[in-house]
């Protein structure tokens, strides 16, 4: 086993942080090979989100990882068994906007989208250090919105989002709002914060992806890019703030 070397984009995943609250999909995802670590609440953040993987940690890749100060301790300790060199973020978490959005950048291939007025100053100098081309976008949740495809392509429904990729040369599927994207005491969730890969060419989504609206703009600019959309179950889609694959077979 190894460290993801490209945060988002592993080549075989074997264990990713996911929102606990999202168990009806372990079984799912074990037959896919991936071990789980169960994210508990971080209590600074309100209840629809206060389990997320990416509005809590940011994976640097190569076995380094930014995080709340306020992330749970028993989920920290599992990753410093797994060897992960945990750098503690400046920004306590807060429920409301932009307070709590410090650590939602989203990393693709060399490429990280982010409202960089409200970044965490400790992500802030790690993406610095590691010389990576910011794209600065309004939109704070940035994780949230963006389903990253491959290192050079992404889905999106933000407008903001789609026309930082596509000036900065990224591939990028516009979609509607997926109003059908369930999140507890929300509206409704978004699409990134729905899906992750769990390999070169697999990307996994909690729930069925034909439920989506644009599901079939979807899959299509997926397999276009070579890369199998998986539905970890039969009912409509939920975001749990993304999955996040952290190490490699």
């Amino acid at each position: 086993m190894h460290f993801v070397k490209v945060p988002n984009l592993p080549q075989n995943g074997a264990i990713a942080i996911i929102d606990t609250r999202c168990s009806p999909y372990f079984d799912a995802l074990k037959k896919l090979g991936v071990k789980v670590i169960a994210n508990p609440a971080c209590f600074g953040l309100y209840d629809a989100v206060c389990s997320h993987p990416d509005m809590i940690f940011h994976d640097l890749g190569e076995g380094y990882m930014v995080h709340a100060p306020d992330a749970a301790q028993e989920v920290l300790l599992q990753l410093e068994a797994l060897g992960i060199n945990l750098i503690r973020g400046s920004t306590v978490l807060t429920p409301k906007y932009p307070g709590n959005i410090g650590y939602n950048a989203a990393r693709v291939g060399n490429h990280i989208f982010h409202n960089f007025k409200y970044t965490d100053s400790s992500l802030l100098k790690e993406i610095d250090k590691r010389g990576l081309h910011k794209i600065h976008v309004n939109q704070g949740y940035s994780k949230c919105s963006i389903c990253i495809v491959d290192e050079n392509a992404i889905i999106t429904a933000d407008p903001g989002i789609h026309r930082g990729a596509v000036d900065n040369g990224i591939a990028s599927l516009y979609i509607a709002p997926q109003k059908n994207i369930a999140l507890k005491g929300l509206d409704y969730g978004f699409i990134g914060g729905s899906t992750g890969k769990i390999s070169q060419k697999r990307l996994c989504i909690f729930g069925n992806v034909r439920e989506l609206s644009d599901w079939e703009k979807i899959v299509s600019f997926a397999e276009k890019r070579g890369v199998e959309v998986i539905s970890l179950g039969k009912k409509p889609v939920e975001d749990f703030g993304s999955l996040m694959v952290i190490s490699e077979y």
